[in-house]
């Protein structure tokens, strides 16, 4: 807990992007109130003109900062309510999620005595539509500042950062126009590269609820993903601040997602057709490296509507405790 010395506390807000969050917003609007008792906060919800019962909600609640507008996006929603933060801090909260307990507390703290570090980031709980754990994806520092990760498809929850408010607004905006879907990673690349210093600790920042109505818990194996994160990587291949053998790693990486979205396409006869392009696409480019990755795309296929975000199953920590 962060200490009173009589100076005024370091505000910290909790920025939610909103469309008809009912009924799981109510689960993290509290979460928020109950960090509130060991840290300052601020929550801000930018709904984008929700039709279910979410308005008359946060309406009654009465610590919440809202507006509702139409937006372009997740990530323009995000964008906005970023504009609106006070604090010298900021996390990211979905609306059918919940922060961690305590995390908050832990991670100011440091940050307030480690002026050297931009942000923090905790380990993410993975639970079910009822709260029930699933799986905890813990982090270390030397993985989560290391570019060369990213390229193996290894992302931190940026929900599971909080993170000072003047790096977050340097480092730019999330990019709604380039990526619908993917934004976040780009930006925890472009966070990574500017020379932002962060630290990983062995605390619950985030639980991320996985249910079937959910934007974010399975998209990591949607085909749309796997091309937008295609074309991620296919973009950080080429960028000059990457050391040569990091580019070629994105650039295998982007052709590994093509291979996925291939055999998900070749599996409806809608899409057969496309899936074959893409397949002869992939051999052509670099036959080796397409055969040898299709026994792992048909093996994460028939687990991957079980992990959240698309997780690699080699990877997936399962558990059964909060």
């Amino acid at each position: 807990m962060i200490e009173d010395h009589g100076t005024v506390p370091p505000l910290v807000s909790i920025v939610t992007p909103c469309l008809n969050g009912m009924p799981y917003i109510r689960d993290a609007i509290r979460s928020v109130e109950r960090e509130s008792s060991y840290v300052c906060l601020e929550h801000i919800v930018m709904d984008g003109l929700s039709t279910d019962n979410t308005l008359e909600l946060l309406e009654q609640a009465p610590k919440v900062i809202y507006q509702s507008r139409r937006d372009r996006g997740l990530y323009d929603a995000l964008n906005q309510a970023i504009k609106l933060a006070r604090g010298q801090y900021v996390q990211w909260l979905n609306t059918d999620d919940e922060l961690g307990k305590g995390f908050l507390s832990e991670a100011i703290e440091l940050l307030e005595r480690r002026t050297d570090l931009a942000f923090v980031v905790g380990d993410t709980l993975f639970v079910d539509a009822g709260g029930a754990p699933l799986c905890r994806w813990s982090y270390t520092t030397e993985r989560i500042m290391d570019p060369r990760i990213r390229a193996q498809r290894f992302f931190f929850n940026i929900n599971s950062m909080v993170i000072r408010s003047e790096v977050l607004r340097r480092v730019g905006e999330f990019d709604q126009d380039r990526y619908t879907l993917a934004a976040d990673r780009d930006f925890e690349l472009r966070l990574i590269l500017s020379g932002a210093k962060g630290v990983a600790i062995p605390w619950v920042a985030y639980r991320f609820r996985r249910h079937d109505a959910s934007l974010t818990a399975s998209a990591g194996s949607s085909p749309n993903t796997l091309l937008e994160t295609s074309r991620l990587f296919r973009h950080w291949s080429g960028a000059n601040q990457l050391p040569v053998k990091t580019r070629r790693m994105f650039a295998r990486a982007a052709l590994e997602l093509e291979i996925g979205l291939a055999l998900k396409h070749l599996r409806s006869a809608a899409t057969r057709r496309e899936g074959f392009d893409r397949l002869k696409a992939c051999l052509r480019e670099a036959p080796l490296t397409t055969v040898m990755h299709m026994p792992r795309w048909f093996y994460q296929r028939y687990l991957s509507d079980k992990l959240p975000m698309g997780m690699d199953p080699m990877r997936v920590k399962r558990c059964s405790t909060a």
